[in-house]
């Protein structure tokens, strides 16, 4: 019988031991809070700054859906003089040193134009050998 006894002042014990863990759980919380919101806000203050001092930069990254929808438009005019059977794919030594160059300079007019030329040339098999991979750098 001591050992049921025993036994129950053990469970007891852990018992008390868990209810006081719990409602200390709070208190601590209430502690950390702060410093957790702090450290939240500061870095969210961080996260604030390098997207204002990138903001500027973003603006001038032309991204794949701007560059298609320009080159799409542009090539199209270009091009529509060329019979379909001499339209052909681009050589990706060409287009894609191109597409990803205008990532960088597609607010430059005179830059984006002479891509334009240049993939337009590739892409018409009667000039596109005169196209060399140097050209666009």
């Amino acid at each position: 019988m001591e050992d049921n006894s025993a036994n129950e002042s053990k469970v007891n014990k852990s018992v008390e031991v868990v209810t006081e863990l719990v409602k200390a759980v709070p208190i601590y919380q209430d502690v950390v809070q702060p410093a957790a919101k702090e450290i939240g806000k500061a870095l969210g203050n961080i996260t604030k700054l390098v997207n204002i001092a990138l903001s500027p930069v973003s603006g001038l990254v032309w991204g794949y859906d701007k560059i298609a929808l320009w080159l799409e438009n542009k090539l199209s005019e270009k091009l529509q003089n060329i019979p379909q059977e001499d339209i052909t794919t681009p050589p990706i030594n060409i287009a894609g040193p191109m597409i990803e160059a205008m990532r960088f300079t597609g607010e430059n007019d005179n830059l984006r134009e002479m891509f334009a030329n240049l993939l337009a040339t590739s892409m018409n098999k009667n000039t596109a050998d005169k196209v060399h991979p140097r050209f666009p750098f």
